[in-house]
């Protein structure tokens, strides 16, 4: 059951008592005699929790990121506020006018035109034609769908539903927004619009609850975050420690599921074996340390790093350069380097086996798990050779100083130089 009202007066934006989303499962029947006699008897089902049991406020302006893994009901308990699934149980009150995005395409009637269905649209949520009217050129200029505005929808691809549903739901005068991966497609220019739009959104103090599997969207956007684990809330806070707790569980529920150890320092690959690599090079090894240090000594922010690879190559016309990029335990790519970047070229086109260094400086990387992905580039400009997570490997903090935990270490950010800082009392 729900409610909707408009008391200005409200301390809260939403609230959830008890939601509850259930749903019938039965098993599977593969022999059609069983199915058959089973339309003529009763069968046992089980219920399945898609959610269970959720309650919590959300305050006027404030910007809610709920976090989960796939499955943990996410998409449901959404789908529940904004009104398109029912609440097996439990009551959604609200204060004011919510409008949402949740799955592509939803709300939208296939054979209307893009201008006939924001018109529709608008209307449902209570407007008037003349301000209607008013704020359809601000709509096609935002998703910037004037040629196709007045084509029918059934045309429409995914990323063009998607501008199509954010610049109506962003430019109606709604005091809560709920957005349901409104990210997951799109290009990345438009991407980056719908991310300041949120923010301008937010900045007006209208109320928002987001959905994002993008852990830094969530953290850079959000002033609140809300964990689900199964169908319920396990975690609400504030701090953005518990979306670094969430991050940290699921690195390591990755790490067991596949079978990873949790630091693969060094792989070699000797002759006969099957190799990563192609015509033009092969890798031998690759490692990963702190210079003067063994392989399997523990990395710390404050050391250098130094990663060596071996390989080889046939003769050629042309020579091959090497190039390593790191990712971060939330698979985002955070550096990138090769020696064309130092207008360093390696000349050699001779046949054998190589060895290439490269250092990463102390004090750049925070702490946190990394994996090393190779590239190799032939004549400077051609891409021979791609391999991704090669290595393995954790930099910790040797210091324990609490507020370099707190602000720094537990932060989203992988890259945390020590710069230097200087203070001077002003006259």
């Amino acid at each position: 059951m729900s409610a909707s009202t408009n008391n200005a007066k409200a301390t809260f934006a939403l609230r959830a008592d008890g939601l509850q989303k259930s749903y019938f499962h039965q098993k599977p029947v593969q022999d059609f005699r069983v199915a058959l006699g089973n339309l003529f008897s009763r069968q046992e089902r089980t219920t399945f929790d898609a959610v269970a049991d959720v309650s919590f406020t959300v305050r006027p302006g404030e910007v809610l990121g709920i976090i989960g893994k796939n499955g943990s009901g996410k998409s449901t308990l959404l789908r529940m506020l904004s009104g398109v699934t029912k609440p097996t149980a439990g009551t959604i009150t609200i204060h004011g006018h919510l409008a949402s995005i949740l799955d592509i395409g939803t709300g939208f009637h296939p054979d209307l035109t893009g201008r006939e269905n924001i018109s529709m649209r608008a209307k449902l949520f209570g407007m008037r034609r003349t301000d209607i009217q008013a704020i359809m050129p601000e709509i096609i200029a935002f998703s910037e769908l004037a040629e196709f505005f007045d084509t029918p929808v059934k045309y429409y691809s995914d990323g063009m539903y998607l501008r199509l549903a954010f610049s109506l739901i962003t430019h109606l005068k709604a005091d809560i927004l709920l957005f349901d991966e409104v990210l997951s497609v799109g290009d990345l220019t438009f991407q980056h619009k719908c991310l300041e739009k949120i923010r301008a959104i937010a900045q007006s103090g209208r109320t928002i609850i987001l959905v994002s599997h993008n852990v830094r969207e969530v953290l850079d956007m959000c002033n609140r975050f809300l964990l689900l684990e199964k169908g319920r809330i396990k975690a609400m806070d504030s701090n953005p420690d518990l979306v670094m707790e969430y991050i940290d569980d699921s690195y390591k529920a990755f790490k067991k599921e596949s079978e990873t150890p949790e630091d693969v320092r060094q792989q070699s690959w000797e002759a006969g074996e099957h190799a990563p690599g192609n015509e033009q090079i092969t890798l031998r090894s690759a490692s990963v340390c702190a210079p003067g240090e063994e392989i399997g000594s523990p990395l710390f922010m404050d050391q250098d790093l130094e990663f060596r690879i071996i390989f080889d190559k046939p003769a050629s016309e042309r020579a091959i350069d090497l190039a390593i990029s790191l990712k971060d335990q939330i698979n985002q790519e955070v550096l990138c380097t090769s020696p064309l970047r130092v207008n360093k070229y390696f000349t050699e086109t001779r046949a054998g086996r190589y060895e290439v260094r490269c250092v990463i400086p102390g004090d750049l990387l925070n702490v946190g798990q990394y994996r090393l992905n190779i590239f190799a580039i032939e004549g400077r400009t051609d891409l021979v050779l791609m391999e991704r997570d090669l290595l393995h490997f954790t930099i910790g903090n040797r210091h324990d100083f609490e507020y370099y935990n707190q602000e720094l270490i537990r932060s989203a950010v992988s890259i945390a130089p020590a710069l230097d800082w200087t203070l001077r009392v002003l006259p």
